[in-house]
């Protein structure tokens, strides 16, 4: 395509009225939604021209309908390296006022506008009666400073820190009126898949509402086709964006830090996980209980893979011997009003039920060994005397061997030391059952974990491998133990955020140990409702007990049976479809090492899921179903998002950001640079860059503006 100048002159354009769908142009602005009547209107006033390679828009002044030398050009054929759209190179960008939309709006403060990005959106929501105006880009609202904005006020001190502090917003935003004015936000609808967009949107808007002491709310378009504003007014009557103005919500600065947090969108547990009958039954106990239904959901989950580990398994791919075990490490992370131990007891009731049944069998293997023994020891008095007479007519082989001593097989145990667990695990090896941590605070065992050997603290590599049922050889001379098992084991508690953070998070999210990819974290924004007063408060959960004990039955039935489960040829396929998926997904440059390994580990989890999926429907099919792995996908889904709940809340408590923070609302500062934020703790922050750096991350958090100017850079902070 033949290179255009751009300086050229506005009469080297055609200008006329063009009536026909043959032009570019008016294809392109009828595209929008704009009538004809409309184009004609900018095209006789000298506002819109075109030529056979592009169109081009002058924009009116703002306050009066006055041509400018600002335009924006549209190319029919686009370099495929350079954006559609262009401007006039040097000059400094400016907001687009449609034509119809009157000046004495933007200068009445009780008068509500809408602000999109680009020209063509504005025009045809003015056209359609919705006061409008447009950006050239998301981040055209900043502008790179001059060099010394060339303003006899440069030299006067008392004036520069405020010249300063608005060298980088455009003069058209900058000079505004916007006290009090209502500011309607409205951005394309994939604004929320794409960070910069949704960086720029609440940038404005917090700039909007902290500095020019602006109303905003943000129009949020529904997902689809219509992606832009001129889209959805053409996709829909005017009535429909009128409640969506309506449904807009005034933002406020945590508003804001929560959305350029990164949190991923909250997810509800997918209950269809369970048989109707049992998510009904946690349904009913959410609201007896007035807690969270993703906790009541966890600890059921939980329940069933304690219950039927060290009996069934299995094969993820029969190529590579790929074996999974029902296994799951479940934080319950939540504030102590979140009823969290409550929850928990739910399942501790049922487990300490069967413990109790276990402990009859105890019993009674204790009872008929102690016959034995007695048996045994009266045989071996009466061949004593026997001999002593020299009677020979009793064989010393006719004496019964001594019989093994039972051992107490249990479920669950709150002693973490790996000798005790040995010994556990080795008391229900004979049963094939696994054993798992069942505990109200897990803070003692994360605290261990992150203590390793010197000093104190857990043996992290015994709990790295019990994840995943490997074989271990567990000596220890002084207490004389030596156990060849293998190791598994279950575990399940709650946790503040606080000492979430404090413990297995702290320092870990580049030097990490192995440990955080492997838990499972349930989340929940829950908050009590109070209770229903023509509710009888009984919580009967006899539907879910009578289950787990009537599923614990079949395996002590068969103590000696251990039950290999497979996929059906689609659930394989869908499997190893979700597999591929994190490969790709694993690829991608704005994932940390850390997000990856966690993604990799759901492959475990999605089949150990999908093990427990099928023992909640039908524990004696062997033959995993697809619909198993597509709800064990799902569950998979709810708590990736939680990690990443989890995990980015821990990245925006940088310990660097949390002391300026502070420091600034310690001492009441609005503006600081960073030399002089330096200055204030060296010992701290180390360098200037590193303040520099951090100040850009509070900026991108919605904590303030860091102005960059030629001469330095002032951080504007936004203290609510």
């Amino acid at each position: 395509m033949q290179a255009i100048n751009l300086n050229e002159s506005l009469s080297e354009e055609t200008n006329p009225t063009y009536t026909d769908s043959n032009s570019f142009m008016i294809q392109d602005f009828l595209n929008s939604g704009i009538s004809l009547k409309t184009i004609e209107k900018y095209q006789n006033m000298g506002y819109l021209t075109e030529t056979e390679s592009y169109w081009k828009l002058h924009y009116p002044e703002l306050y009066e309908n006055k041509i400018t030398d600002y335009w924006n050009i549209r190319y029919k054929k686009p370099n495929p390296n350079k954006g559609k759209y262009v401007k006039p190179k040097g000059q400094t960008s400016r907001l687009f006022r449609p034509l119809d939309l009157s000046p004495d709006i933007l200068r009445n403060p009780k008068k509500a506008i809408i602000l999109t990005e680009g020209d063509k959106k504005a025009i045809k929501a003015v056209q359609e009666g919705f006061p409008c105006l447009s950006l050239g880009g998301v981040w055209s609202w900043k502008r790179t400073p001059e060099k010394e904005l060339e303003s006899s006020d440069i030299f006067n001190p008392d004036k520069w820190e405020e010249i300063i502090c608005e060298a980088d917003i455009i003069p058209d935003i900058a000079n505004a009126n916007f006290e009090n004015k209502e500011i309607f936000l409205c951005y394309d609808n994939d604004m929320w898949s794409k960070l910069q967009v949704k960086q720029a949107l609440y940038c404005l808007a917090a700039y909007l509402m902290y500095e020019k002491k602006a109303k905003v709310r943000i129009i949020t378009l529904p997902e689809g086709d219509a992606k832009g504003l001129d889209d959805y007014l053409v996709a829909n009557e005017t009535k429909q964006f009128k409640i969506l103005m309506e449904q807009a919500k005034t933002v406020t600065l945590k508003d804001i830090r929560n959305e350029l947090s990164e949190k991923p969108k909250p997810v509800n547990f997918p209950l269809e996980f369970f048989p109707s009958q049992i998510s009904e039954l946690i349904e009913d106990l959410h609201i007896r209980m007035d807690a969270p239904i993703e906790y009541i959901a966890c600890v059921f989950i939980s329940v069933i893979s304690i219950l039927i580990d060290g009996h069934y398994t299995i094969m993820a791919n029969s190529d590579s011997n790929w074996t999974e075990y029902p296994i799951l490490w479940i934080a319950i992370v939540g504030t102590p009003s979140q009823k969290k131990s409550p929850c928990l007891k739910l399942g501790k009731q049922i487990i300490d039920d069967i413990e109790i049944g276990l402990n009859g069998i105890y019993e009674t293997n204790m009872t008929e060994y102690k016959r034995k023994e007695e048996y045994r020891k009266l045989q071996i008095n009466k061949y004593k005397k026997q001999a002593k007479k020299g009677d020979t007519s009793i064989d010393i082989n006719d004496i019964p061997p001594e019989p093994e001593k039972p051992l107490r097989a249990r479920l669950t145990t709150q002693n973490t030391t790996t000798e005790s667990l040995a010994y556990i695990v080795n008391a229900n090896s004979a049963m094939h059952l696994g054993v798992a941590f069942y505990l109200d605070e897990l803070s003692y065992l994360l605290k261990g974990f992150n203590q390793y050997k010197r000093g104190g603290g857990n043996d992290i590599e015994y709990y790295l491998q019990s994840w995943s049922r490997a074989r271990q050889n567990i000596v220890r001379k002084s207490s004389k133990t030596d156990y060849t098992i293998e190791i598994g084991h279950n575990i399940i508690g709650s946790i503040q955020p606080k000492v979430l953070q404090e413990t297995l998070l702290k320092n870990s999210l580049d030097l990490y140990n192995g440990m955080i990819e492997r838990w499972l974290f349930c989340c929940s924004d829950y908050n009590e409702k109070g209770f229903d007063i023509n509710s009888n408060g009984y919580c009967d959960i006899s539907a879910f007990s009578e289950f787990c004990k009537e599923l614990f039955t079949e395996i002590i039935l068969n103590p000696e049976k251990t039950t290999l489960y497979e996929f059906s040829s689609m659930a394989r396929v869908t499997f190893i479809n979700f597999c591929n998926n994190i490969v790709k997904a694993k690829s991608s440059a704005k994932l940390t090492d850390l997000d990856k390994s966690y993604l990799q580990k759901q492959t475990n989890y999605v089949a150990r899921f999908a093990l427990i999926h099928n023992c909640f429907h039908n524990y004696k099919s062997t033959v995993i179903s697809e619909d198993s792995v597509i709800k064990a996908i799902e569950l998979s889904k709810y708590f990736i998002t939680c990690y990443m709940n989890i995990v980015k809340n821990n990245i925006n408590r940088n310990p660097v950001d949390e002391k300026i923070i502070s420091y600034l609302i310690t001492k009441n500062l609005t503006k600081i640079t960073p030399t002089a934020l330096y200055k204030s703790n060296e010992s701290f922050f180390k360098s200037v860059d590193k303040v520099r750096n951090a100040l850009e991350r509070l900026s991108r958090r919605g904590y303030g503006r860091i102005v960059k100017a030629k001469n330095g850079s002032t951080f504007i902070f936004y203290n609510d």
